[in-house]
């Protein structure tokens, strides 16, 4: 099963668990952490450094297997497909955003945004446009051809997210999207985030340590040592 659109886009993480070798011997990461993510919903996933957060976010975004547990995103099991599968799957239904903008340094904004595109089938003309329309979106329709060393440290983060955003993803993964920037600038463009998100019904599922991030999200997921302790509302306005 694939899913294109992100109205067919739900997640869900049932009893995942993630162990690493040592040479003091296997360290648990993960025990068993289970949840379910709707069609439009938006979350954060909390905890220290350390606690396992981004190890949770890295298996759900299909760039690392748990060692045990199963990940279904829009109905498809992922835990025994290939890596050519996962990739493909990944392009297809997931957008990434992250603390360091992960832009490509010698590609323009607009090539950057149209990055995922080269992944998948010919990319068309009507998918070019789009590229430039979320440019747009995102307040950069100006910027297109300059290079991110030409941009800010808040601009990179809107170009990312234009980016994550270019294939119509089902759910939107964020590391510590605002981390980088000021507080100002971190609240703008966690505002353009969710915005944008729910403007396309887009899911979206944000690792931070700041309650505040959080507190803009509809739900929370507290990981302590690895345990998912709690899943609570958040006190979203």
């Amino acid at each position: 099963m694939t899913a294109t659109t992100a109205t067919l886009q739900t997640l869900h993480v049932d009893d995942v668990h993630h162990v690493v070798p040592t040479v003091q011997g296997d360290l648990t990461l993960l025990h068993g952490a289970s949840f379910t993510i709707a069609a439009g919903e938006t979350a954060a996933i909390m905890g220290r450094s350390g606690s396992g957060k981004t190890t949770l976010l890295s298996i759900v975004g299909l760039m690392l297997r748990a060692t045990r547990g199963e990940v279904v995103i829009a109905g498809q099991p992922t835990s025994r497909l290939s890596d050519a599968e996962r990739a493909r799957l990944r392009n297809q239904t997931l957008g990434f955003v992250f603390q360091g903008y992960s832009l490509v340094p010698h590609l323009t904004a607009a090539e950057n945004v149209a990055l995922p595109l080269s992944y998948g089938p010919a990319v068309s003309s009507a998918e070019r446009r789009a590229a430039a329309q979320l440019l747009e979106m995102v307040g950069l329709g100006h910027a297109a051809r300059r290079y991110p060393r030409h941009l800010s440290g808040g601009e990179q983060q809107r170009v990312a997210i234009a980016r994550a955003l270019v294939r119509s993803p089902g759910l939107l993964l964020a590391d510590e999207p605002t981390g980088a920037l000021d507080v100002a600038t971190g609240e703008a463009v966690l505002d353009l985030l969710l915005d944008v998100a729910r403007a396309r019904g887009t899911s979206v599922l944000v690792v931070t340590h700041d309650e505040a991030v959080a507190a803009r999200t509809g739900r929370r997921l507290l990981i302590v040592e690895g345990r998912l302790s709690e899943d609570q509302a958040a006190c979203a306005p």
